[in-house]
């Protein structure tokens, strides 16, 4: 396996651990992975603001949840951060905006809004900070005024409004080997060419076990029931213990392992780890489409 870094640079190894994310240049860069890839997008997503300190009344270290009225269409969730600060997200819906259509989140850019978005929440400028968006800050203020005053009254200000941003909608990694009928019978063709994957499943490692992928490379799921990174730290486990069930000899020199023993566990935890993590995936779709409902 060949990796070539943006600089130029490249190194050659038996093996490849694909763990860079949901817009992942491992995955995409393999035919066999990049067909399997669907990337999903839900009905709903997040108008994120910072405030500069977490409210007074609020108990240190909490998630506070403020929900208005059913018919209001979103709910705000609000968690302290390391810093100090408090990050708060107000989720929205397709429904929010048959009410407030100045809510309406932006065309998803995929990597250039990501790179984009992280320029601006790591390094903001004090325009940033003292502006942001006015009209947005100015109806947003009007909106929890209406719908959810306590949410003003715990402590939250134009301070805070002023970071306001509009997120694009959640989107979730499908990964599912397609499948597809051939014209003059009624048998059905895998593209993938590989006969171990039947019935369109997926996999998270190539045929020959050589590139595996972990965390949101390839089963990034929606923010609803934050089971991402629990998922990424699992499925991490789940490959070291396909490699140490693959290990030959005494305990004592455990550590020695063959290439080819290598790639009969990047195969086996490619093959068996989908199953587990698809379920979790829908829970958590599910959770985007009707928590509004709830």
């Amino acid at each position: 396996v060949e990796v070539v870094l943006k600089d130029g640079k490249s190194f050659v190894g038996t093996h490849l651990v694909g763990a860079d994310g949901k817009w992942s240049t491992v995955r995409d860069s393999i035919p066999y992975f990049r067909q399997q890839a669907f990337l999903r997008s839900e009905p709903c997503w997040g108008v994120h603001m910072t405030a500069p300190e977490l409210p007074p009344k609020w108990t240190k270290g909490s998630t506070v949840i403020f929900r208005p009225r059913k018919d209001a269409m979103f709910y705000v969730i609000c968690a302290p951060l390391p810093s100090g600060k408090c990050s708060i997200t107000m989720v929205c819906y397709d429904e929010t905006l048959q009410r407030y259509p100045w809510l309406a989140p932006p065309i998803d850019s995929q990597k250039s809004w990501t790179s984009e978005q992280w320029k601006l929440d790591s390094k903001p400028s004090k325009a940033d900070l003292n502006n942001g968006d006015a009209e947005l800050s100015l109806n947003l203020e009007e909106l929890f005024l209406m719908e959810l005053p306590a949410f003003l009254d715990a402590g939250i200000d134009r301070r805070t409004l002023r970071t306001a941003r509009i997120h694009p909608r959640v989107s979730w990694l499908d990964m599912n080997l397609p499948m597809q009928t051939t014209n003059n019978s009624s048998t059905t063709k895998n593209l993938a060419r590989d006969e171990s994957c039947l019935f369109g499943e997926a996999r998270y490692s190539t045929p020959g076990g050589g590139v595996a992928l972990v965390g949101d490379s390839c089963h990034a799921c929606t923010a609803s029931l934050g089971q991402g990174c629990n998922l990424a730290l699992d499925s991490a486990v789940a490959l070291g213990d396909a490699i140490d069930e693959c290990s030959v000899g005494t305990p004592s020199n455990r550590n020695k392992i063959s290439s080819n023993d290598l790639s009969l566990a990047f195969a086996n935890y490619g093959r068996t780890r989908p199953e587990v993590v698809r379920p979790i995936q829908a829970a958590s779709e599910a959770a985007s489409k009707n928590s509004h409902k709830w």
